[in-house]
């Protein structure tokens, strides 16, 4: 499927009424900092609110998380079902692996990238946020998308 056939079929599911995937912003002008509950302020970035996560019990779950930062850096927060933060920064790789027992997740995102950016658990297949230029946009799940 060429990119102007899959922007066609995504502007029909959008204009019939399908979901809105792009990031929900908590706060503009600020990052998620490199500890387990704090920020930073830097007008170029925002970040997420909290996101619920589907886990697989008894496994790590595979994060994929793409353009949320400039030149690859990624910063993310999760919690834990046993209570316990925890937060990651990344400025390479294709996956992450979350902790087995990790139940929400927030992001950072650099603003300019906020149409291109999403992020998926791998493991399960749920999207967590898309943005409108991205190809999961306007699904829940990376297992509902039409094949072609």
């Amino acid at each position: 499927m060429d990119l102007m056939t899959r922007r066609r079929a995504l502007m029909a599911r959008v204009e019939s009424g399908g979901i809105d995937t792009s990031p929900r912003i908590a706060e503009y002008g600020k990052y998620l900092g490199r500890s387990n509950t704090g920020t930073g302020s830097d007008a170029s970035w925002c970040y997420t609110v909290w996101y619920d996560i589907d886990p697989v019990p008894g496994t790590t779950n595979k994060l994929q998380i793409v353009n949320c930062g400039i030149d690859n850096d990624r910063t993310y927060q999760y919690t834990a079902s046993s209570g316990g933060a925890d937060w990651d920064y990344r400025t390479a790789g294709d996956y992450y692996w979350l902790s087995a027992n990790a139940n929400k997740i927030r992001f950072s995102i650099y603003i300019p990238n906020l149409l291109d950016c999403y992020a998926y658990i791998a493991t399960t297949g749920q999207i967590l946020f898309a943005g409108r230029n991205t190809q999961y946009y306007g699904y829940t799940n990376i297992h509902d998308m039409p094949q072609g």
